[in-house]
């Protein structure tokens, strides 16, 4: 498993190569609020594909959505302003497999706003159980991966997943494969 805050800050890292590219090395659309859903969606994806937690951190039901509460306090001084592109200068170390989830959720999810992600999160099963056993009440992991197991076996098309698993460096093994089959 990853530490957070460096999955944390290669989302960071990966929003900033996508405004070099774009030549806007001013342009930052990634609020705390933000970066915590993308957070909550690389971790959906991980467990909705492979059944395996990305990072070990409770995902806690806040008002405005899913929040890692170290995650939180690390980015809170910036509030509701985007996160500085300076603030990751080069890409934390991180794994094949965390490079290649957290690429996907930046692909998928980095385009919408903090609120349109915050609006999504309230849809989802995991929020609202959590939300209405209590305030700050930690996310099921059952919960995340069954919605997101369903979600991206209906909607991911096969060019998608084939995409995800060679970014990754290469295909499930049989035994993750049958464990994936198990997890639907």
């Amino acid at each position: 498993m990853v530490d957070v805050l460096k999955l944390a800050g290669y989302l960071l890292y990966l929003n900033r190569k996508e405004a070099e590219l774009d030549d806007d090395e001013a342009a930052s659309d990634i609020t705390p609020m933000k970066l915590q859903k993308l957070l909550y969606y690389c971790q959906g994806y991980s467990l909705g594909l492979t059944g395996r937690p990305l990072f070990h951190d409770d995902i806690e039901a806040w008002q405005y959505g899913p929040v890692v509460r170290i995650v939180y306090k690390e980015y809170q001084k910036y509030k509701g302003a985007c996160l500085p592109l300076d603030l990751v200068k080069s890409p934390p170390s991180v794994d094949e497999y965390v490079a290649g989830v957290a690429a996907m959720v930046m692909r998928d999810k980095g385009g919408y706003s903090a609120v349109a992600l915050s609006k999504a999160t309230h849809r989802e099963p995991a929020w609202r159980e959590a939300w209405e056993k209590e305030m700050n009440c930690a996310l099921s992991l059952e919960t995340i991966t069954d919605y997101f197991s369903g979600i991206l076996n209906e909607e991911l098309p096969p060019e998608e997943e084939d995409r995800f698993w060679k970014s990754v460096g290469r295909e499930p093994t049989r035994k993750e494969w049958e464990e994936i089959a198990l997890s639907l």
